[in-house]
């Protein structure tokens, strides 16, 4: 499963009575700030920015871990270490490791947004 369910009831816990799209309205902003920033960890890895696949892998990592995406914030946790000693051998298979857990995220996600 891409997503820890208790993460997600810790998540719509924290909704009230008067914002029960609470959950949703986090889903929804996961998902566009988490597309964007895979493209742009894309990007990076295809220019070689190390700097900028650094940074964008520690973004995803922690916005992952926020929703229970544990799959896809320990990848995204491997390639940022990687990057911080210089380790590149990897990067290409960690990129399409991730590139492919979000999509099975993405697919977990929008079925509790219908």
């Amino acid at each position: 499963m891409p997503i820890d369910d208790k993460t997600l009831d810790t998540l719509r816990s924290l909704g009230s009575d008067k914002e029960p799209s609470f959950l949703q309205r986090i889903i929804k902003i996961y998902l566009s700030s988490t597309q964007d920033n895979l493209e742009n960890l894309v990007k990076a890895f295809a220019s070689n920015d190390i700097d900028l696949l650094t940074r964008t892998a520690h973004s995803i990592k922690s916005s992952s871990g926020n929703v229970g995406a544990m799959h896809l914030m320990k990848l995204c946790g491997d390639l940022e270490i990687n990057c911080r000693h210089n380790q590149m051998d990897s990067t290409s298979e960690l990129v399409e490791s991730i590139s492919k857990e979000f999509l099975k995220v993405h697919k977990y996600l929008e079925n509790i947004l219908t």
